[in-house]
This record gives structure tokens, sequence and C-alpha cells, in this order.
């Protein structure tokens, strides 16, 4: 909590957590919710964070929490792969951000990596090139016959193939991208 707080500038709380299941023993059984328009409703939310996986109903919380103007943050692939695109044009149109996140940044190799561009042991980072490999099988299965087969109903390539390598680079080197070929 320290942490994160101390990377934000101001006090982060968990006022909620949506499970559509009951744990009656859980610990955080006092913040637990089952309807998510309690979260929606309340004007002190503006973060949403959504852990769940898969696409539904994540998506639809997700979308729901944008339109009503709280932020959302995600590591769900599946989402962002298929529904990235207008998330982010429905996060734009009310001025708050859909933020996808992974867990690569949290690795010992990517904090050392990390440290050393901070310190500028590297100096100035003007080019990195990063190859994220699609097979042959992988290709044809999800992007000729599968779920991003076509652009009217998925995201761009890039988007769903390489959100996670996109967020990392963006989050080592905390500068906006200018090129991506």
């Amino acid at each position: 909590q320290e942490l994160i707080n101390k990377h934000v500038g101001e006090e982060l709380e968990i006022k909620y957590i949506l499970d559509l299941r009951d744990f009656p023993d859980s610990p955080f059984n006092d913040k637990v919710v089952h309807d998510f328009n309690v979260i929606l409703s309340d004007e002190e939310i503006s973060i949403v964070v959504e852990a769940m996986g898969g696409s539904h109903p994540a998506y639809d919380f997700s979308k729901a929490a944008l339109l009503a103007g709280k932020n959302v943050v995600t590591s769900n692939k599946e989402v962002v792969a298929t529904f990235g695109t207008e998330l982010l044009e429905i996060a734009r149109e009310n001025g708050v951000r859909m933020i996808v996140c992974h867990v690569l940044r949290y690795t010992p190799f990517y904090r050392i990596v990390k440290k050393a561009v901070d310190d500028g042991l590297l100096g100035d980072i003007i080019n990195i090139i990063h190859t994220e490999e699609v097979g042959n099988i992988h290709q044809s299965h999800s992007f000729v016959r599968g779920n991003w087969r076509r652009k009217d109903e998925s995201a761009p390539m890039i988007l769903a193939k390489s959100c996670h390598d996109t967020d990392l680079i963006q989050w080592l080197l905390q500068e906006p991208c200018e090129k991506i070929q």
C-alpha cells in the first residue's frame, strides 16, 4: 500500500471488491459487493480495476465504468484484444483513461532493466527493436480463421497480440511513442 501511494502521489483506498460469488469466510467481506451498480453509482470511485478474466461480464463492466466517467485498469488480454479499440474511444469521449497493465513489469529481470533505464546507465534510448513472433499456426488459427479474423469485429493485431509488449516498452521509457512499424 505504501509503495502504491508513493508512486501515485496520493493515498489510494480499495473501497469495494465486486465478486459475483459468495465467499463468507473472506477476510475482505466488509468490502465485497455483488452488484456492480453499487460501484458505478458511487461518485467517490474514480478508478475501477477489472481483474475478472474472460470477455463477459468483464467487457460490460469496463464499458459501463468508462461511460460513468471512471478510469479503468485491466490486464485482461481477451477484453483488450476484442474490444480495445472501442473501449479506448469510449474513454477518450468521456475524458477518462483505459489503462492496460501487465505483470512483466514486476519480474526481477525487468525491474533491473527499469532501474538501469531510470538511472541513465543506458544513456539516451532512441530506438528499441522488440520482435513479437507470431508463428504460422497461431497466425492461421487466430488471425485468419479465429476470433481476430475481421477488422470490424476485433482490435488491430498490435493490440491483440502485442499489448503486453507495448505496455512494457511504455513503462520502461515513460515517453510517448513516436512510431511503431
